[in-house]
């Protein structure tokens, strides 16, 4: 039969230009269809090959869709880590004021600490806080470590922190401070180094380098230091790196040995002529010898010790009969210290009651309203010397004030373990400092 010559037309797209692979199989140039003819019926049949075919625009392939993918998760990665590769990390300053942080990480809380308040010399109440400084987020421990943080008692600003370099970075595991009768006020750290607090400045310093070694006997530098307590004087308890034991009264600049500190503290009841006088303030002790007698606020003077060595009185009312004679005594000891005495508040009835703090126009007291365990307790400001109420101040039960307080020129700082209660001379809290977050 003759064959009917037609045009041969890709069956896929109709293209009629094609490349003949062999005897009646081609290949579409437009769109690589490859086909072939059957001589019987002249029919077209086509082996689309997707292999070669041109990509669709509308239409992504699985393996671009994955680039895609790649160039987001590397711009994702870039913008996290490019701002960091800027980010400089915290410096260590030697004992110096680090810049205060007001990131979200910059969170801390304090172990091991002391707190000691003061009025700067521009009129700021300011509260110390010197102790460990345990910064959250802060795996590598880079931030965290021993400072001293300066803070306006009025409005809770932290106004300067310092890195107390000097000591070991473990836990300062022995923070203490002494306010001294001149207003010097010391610290110790972990029983090891004296710093002085600059009021000035608000920030502590390191004492001078020959603090003591301006004294031949402490010429071989001081290995252990503690303060004596304030009811002593106001000395330094030491030891020395050649063994020696001496305490040492800054304010006179006397150093004594332990023999010596007796005889210093008997000079007291010399009655010196023209020998300038202390007043002190002290709660007597329950009497045994008069079960029934009330405990009572005593005002007493005491010959000035001027910054040496100091003791104290014990009043406690006791019965000295013997052979016959009946000897009836305000004093359990120290009698021959004081100068003159006498009960700052008569008819009054405290329980379990502390001296806070006094001063030549106020002294102020802590005690519990009746003789339960669990009555509230109440602090007190009382005027000298006449012993008049200036203000009462209840204390909630689940606040237990510490035994020292100290004052401002509008009012006063009242200590407890987790907050200073900042208070006016009304016994109004004006502010409520919190140590613990």
């Amino acid at each position: 039969m003759a064959k009917e010559i037609k045009a041969i037309q890709c069956p896929k797209c109709g293209s009629t230009q094609k490349a003949e692979l062999r005897p009646d199989y081609f290949r579409c140039h437009n769109c690589n269809t490859e086909y072939f003819l059957d001589n019987d019926d002249i029919t077209i049949n086509h082996n689309i090959n997707y292999k070669n075919q041109p990509s669709n625009a509308s239409s992504p392939t699985p393996k671009s869709i994955l680039v895609i993918f790649g160039i987001v998760i590397i711009f994702f990665l870039a913008a996290i880590i490019i701002p960091r590769l800027f980010d400089s990390g915290p410096s260590n300053t030697s004992n110096s004021v680090i810049p205060l942080a007001n990131e979200k990480n910059d969170s801390f809380h304090w172990s091991d600490r002391e707190v000691v308040a003061f009025e700067n010399t521009a009129g700021v109440p300011i509260i110390a806080i010197m102790g460990f400084r345990d910064y959250n987020n802060d795996d590598k421990k880079q931030k965290s470590g021993n400072y001293i943080a300066f803070y306006n008692a009025l409005n809770s600003k932290e106004l300067s922190k310092q890195r107390l370099t000097e000591l070991p970075q473990e836990r300062l595991n022995n923070a203490d401070f002494s306010i001294f009768q001149n207003g010097d006020i010391y610290a110790i750290g972990n029983k090891s180094i004296l710093y002085k607090i600059d009021k000035t400045n608000t920030r502590l310093v390191n004492v001078p380098a020959d603090f003591f070694t301006h004294h031949e006997e402490l010429a071989a530098g001081i290995a252990q230091i503690e303060f004596i307590g304030t009811s002593w004087g106001d000395g330094l308890k030491l030891v020395t790196n050649d063994g020696k034991n001496r305490t040492y009264f800054p304010i006179a600049d006397k150093v004594y040995t332990e023999k010596e500190i007796y005889p210093a503290e008997r000079a007291l009841e010399k009655r010196e002529p023209g020998a300038k006088t202390r007043t002190y303030f002290l709660f007597s002790e329950k009497s045994d010898d008069f079960p029934d007698e009330p405990i009572k606020l005593m005002m007493y003077t005491q010959k000035d010790n001027k910054g040496g060595p100091n003791t104290r009185p014990f009043f406690q009312k006791r019965d000295y009969s013997f052979f016959g004679k009946n000897t009836v005594s305000d004093f359990r000891q120290g009698e021959k210290y004081v100068i003159s005495y006498k009960d700052l508040t008569p008819g009054r009835f405290y329980f379990s009651p502390e001296v806070l703090y006094s001063d030549n126009q106020y002294v102020l007291i802590m005690y519990r309203a009746t003789a339960a365990a669990n009555s509230n307790v109440n602090v007190q400001c009382l005027s000298v010397p006449d012993g008049r109420i200036v203000f009462t101040k209840p204390i909630d039960r689940d606040k237990s004030i510490d035994r020292v307080a100290y004052k401002y020129s509008k009012g006063f700082m009242l200590e407890t373990y987790e907050a200073v209660y900042v208070t006016d001379m009304t016994g109004k809290t004006v502010n409520e400092f919190k140590i613990i977050n």
